[in-house]
Order: structure tokens, then sequence, then C-alpha cells
């Protein structure tokens, strides 16, 4: 009798004709070996990034009114102060 499926590695028998799958390791994880560290939420790292580009827009709004560039200072002030606001509601506590 012949097999149709795989290259007799395994059984082959007709009412076996999906290979077996076996779980490799049965070591534990490392999250049970070592505590880690609780990791940032995805809504607490976006607070954060929006925090950051606030700022950043805020250091560009500041530069550009140095400059006298009016039209660059308040669309980076607007943009900052959007960001800023988003980073607060992002960052804080329910």
């Amino acid at each position: 009798m012949t097999c149709n499926r795989g290259d007799r590695t395994r059984t082959c028998d007709i009412r076996f004709w999906r290979p077996t799958l076996y779980q490799l390791s049965y070591a534990p994880s490392l999250r049970r070996i070592v505590a880690l560290p609780r990791m940032l939420s995805q809504r607490h790292a976006l607070g954060l990034l929006f925090l950051a580009l606030g700022l950043g827009f805020g250091g560009i709004a500041l530069a550009a009114g140095g400059a006298e560039q009016w039209v660059i200072a308040v669309a980076a002030a607007a943009l900052g102060g959007w960001m800023l606001t988003m980073s607060v509601r992002l960052l804080r506590r329910r």
C-alpha cells in the first residue's frame, strides 16, 4: 500500500494523512523565570510620543518667532498645542 502524502517519515496509514504536531519545548517561558517590569501600554506610549512631538513643535515655534517667521511660528504653536492636549488626554489616569 502506498501513501500519497508525505515522504514516510511518519506513520504511513490511511487514518493518519496529516503529520502530528508536537510541542517542541517544555521549558518555562522567560516571563515565568524573570519578573519583567510592566511594559507601557499602547495608550501611554502614544501619550509620550505626542508629548515629545508637542515639545518639538513648541521649540520650532520659539525658533521661528525669534527669526520673525510668524506664519511658521503660529503654525508650529498650533500643532504643538494640539499635540500637547492629546498627550494630556492619553497620559491621564482613568
